[in-house]
């Protein structure tokens, strides 16, 4: 029982290399009466309880998920622009066809944007949230011309 926010929490923290950071909606204000930007840090708020043995091999395993002929969303990222990890999932529901998730960051070599996808009663992960997730990655990570071809 988890939030997609608990989920993104970690997965980015798992992307950073263990930190865990307080979730803000503002990154910079600008416009202001002395025409001044006024930049937002992040706050650091502890550690994932991993040794980085254990957070490499994690690391390693969220990017098998995604881009390893076996991996359960191999196929909605086996031609992607960017390597992404993350983990698919489902969510139980009492009537219906279950919640579709994923959450993963890109690029796994080195992570710009971490997501997290729910989409109500969209059955697999895998089928109905990881390629939102790679429009949103794509979205995020590609220049605007790149995006129009």
């Amino acid at each position: 029982s988890v939030t997609p926010l608990q989920m993104i929490d970690s997965m980015a923290a798992i992307a950073n290399g263990g930190t865990l950071y307080r979730p803000h909606l503002v990154l910079r204000l600008g416009g202001t009466l002395r025409d001044e930007e006024e930049v937002i840090a992040p706050e650091e708020i502890g550690k994932l309880p991993l040794s980085p043995e254990h957070l490499q091999l994690v690391q390693e395993a969220l990017r098998e998920v995604a881009m390893n002929p076996r991996g359960t969303a191999y196929y909605t990222f086996k031609d992607s622009l960017f390597p992404v990890a993350g983990k698919t999932g489902t969510a139980e529901v009492p009537s219906g066809k279950p919640h579709a998730w994923f959450v993963g960051y890109a690029p796994a070599d080195d992570p710009q944007i971490a997501v997290a996808v729910i989409v109500e009663h969209g059955g697999e992960g895998s089928v109905a949230a990881a390629p939102i997730l790679r429009k949103v990655v794509e979205a995020y990570l590609l220049p605007n011309e790149e995006q129009e071809s």
